[in-house]
């Protein structure tokens, strides 16, 4: 196994601090609070026919116009952003082969012994698909093809002058994972699309911009895959998210839980949020933490995660910390119903302590959900780390324009 912890070194906080000048500069309140959104399992969104791919698209129109109006700062997507990558890598016998003669049922073969590929029909009916090894591949290709058209709008684009929401997105089970071969985690999709390099183009593309976005470092292992660390904003107040990568089997590495516990208590003067993917995996990392809640991340106040057909939103309370926990999966669930994501505003007022509420929403619909266990009523929830003081910026401020050049570009 090859373990690699990849850090950032640079000016840090002077690089938050002078991005939040510019921030201040060019950002629009039209609310009291400031939103995140949360993007559930998008599987079968991208796989589930056009009228969920539809859903999906209004979702991310409906948070690109937004932007403003609701003061989204950034949005996080749980993985099992496609949902036949469990297929990959191919197996040798996939390759170059011609399609087969046989043909498969519900009863035939496990979904990863192709060819013939054989995989429980995405509309939930309990019928199932048979493709070709290069059906296989392909289907693979369009799912990131229709993924990535939309989720791309997020990032800021020059030519039409749209600055961008910040985004963080980890793997998931159905992310290129290969089961043919246990824990073997193929290059192709997430790697492709999301890798440390492309997080590294993302920052300097925010760069200037209305929204923070710092990417701090990754975790690389041949086993695991890519996790990721960010820094953004939440209406002035330093946030470092920390998503880990999803390992074939639902298990996390200890070495990676490390990685997490680390990154957290590197950046002490921000508050943290914990993205993962799997139960299991979230359950293994939060032990962890919550053990050693107050000298590792006693500033946590987000754990997120998906892959349960779930839709929960509570305030734990550990060892006296208030930390909002999610569960979002609406996947395997037909049009409309599944257009639904999780919304959470923070509220910051002056003189007033700080409150968050939380629900389920859909563009589609123009609805908030009605199941209780997915609402969290207007109430206090401290934000423990503020914004920092207008002191601090100017001089931080000061520092990392003369250091790194002014906001904005040419």
């Amino acid at each position: 196994m090859i373990l690699v912890r990849i850090k950032k070194r640079c000016l840090g906080d002077v690089i938050f601090l002078s991005a939040l000048l510019c921030v201040a500069a060019g950002a629009v309140q039209a609310q009291s609070y400031r939103t995140v959104v949360i993007f559930g399992d998008t599987q079968t969104a991208v796989n589930g026919g056009p009228t969920q791919y539809a859903d999906f698209t209004e979702q991310i129109d409906w948070v690109v116009a937004n932007k403003y109006t609701e003061n989204i700062d950034f949005v996080l997507h749980v993985g099992d952003i496609i949902d036949t990558g469990t297929f990959l890598p191919l197996p040798s016998a996939c390759v170059g082969a011609p399609p087969p003669s046989s043909s498969c049922s519900s009863q035939g073969n496990p979904c990863w012994s192709p060819p013939p590929g054989c995989f429980s029909a995405a509309d939930g009916s309990g019928g199932s698909v048979c493709l070709s090894c290069a059906g296989i591949r392909n289907a693979v290709d369009v799912q990131w093809s229709n993924f990535n058209a939309q989720w791309s709008r997020l990032e800021p684009n020059a030519g039409t002058g749209w600055q961008g929401i910040p985004y963080a997105i980890v793997r998931g089970n159905h992310d290129n994972i290969g089961v043919s071969v246990p824990n073997d985690v193929d290059t192709v999709g997430f790697n492709q699309y999301y890798s440390e390099s492309q997080m590294e183009s993302l920052e300097a593309a925010f760069d200037g911009n209305d929204r923070v976005y710092e990417h701090l470092e990754s975790y690389e292992s041949s086993v695991e895959g890519n996790g990721n660390a960010w820094r953004f904003s939440l209406g002035g107040r330093p946030v470092v998210i920390v998503g880990p990568s999803y390992e074939g089997g639902g298990d996390i590495s200890e070495a990676q839980i490390d990685w997490v516990i680390d990154v957290f208590g590197d950046h002490p003067n921000a508050n943290g949020m914990l993205l993962v993917h799997d139960a299991q995996q979230y359950g293994q990392i939060y032990h962890d933490i919550v053990l050693n809640m107050e000298t590792v991340a006693p500033n946590l106040i987000l754990a997120a995660q998906g892959h349960i057909r779930h839709d929960e939103k509570t305030i734990q309370t550990i060892s006296g910390y208030p930390v909002i926990r999610t569960i979002s999966d609406w996947s395997r669930t037909s049009s409309p119903g599944g257009s639904y994501f999780a919304v959470l505003r923070f509220y910051f007022e002056a003189g007033e302590d700080d409150e968050v509420e939380a629900f389920s929403y859909s563009p589609v619909l123009d609805s908030v959900s009605s199941n209780p266990n997915a609402t969290i009523v207007k109430q206090p929830f401290p934000v423990p780390v503020p914004e920092p003081s207008v002191w601090a910026l100017r001089v931080s401020g000061l520092l990392g324009l003369l250091s790194l050049g002014r906001c904005g570009r040419d």
